[in-house]
């Protein structure tokens, strides 16, 4: 965003794009919906996780969300001779 709160290249896009000025919070703030900027982690064998700290918002309501391997996650590998849900084949 420009430092006058306009588009850095307006005459790249059409201009009905910029009719309003661009800010910097999300959709779901301005509509007062609610929403969890964390990432939701999905681990096979264990309860769901968010990278925020206290957040109470459900699953369905994330939406960022990772298989627990995709963040360095063993927990599936742990669980010797079980096969993952998260796994095909």
């Amino acid at each position: 965003m420009g430092l006058n709160g306009t588009a850095r290249q307006p005459d790249a896009v059409a201009g009905e794009c910029y009719e309003q000025l661009m800010t910097n919070q999300c959709r779901a703030c301005r509509a007062g919906l609610e929403h969890c900027h964390g990432a939701l982690i999905h681990h096979p064998y264990r309860r769901d996780e968010c990278t925020e700290d206290e957040c109470v918002t459900p699953d369905s309501v994330h939406d960022l969300h990772l298989d627990c391997s995709a963040v360095g996650c063993a927990c599936d590998e742990v669980m010797l001779g079980a096969s993952s849900a998260h796994r095909v084949g």
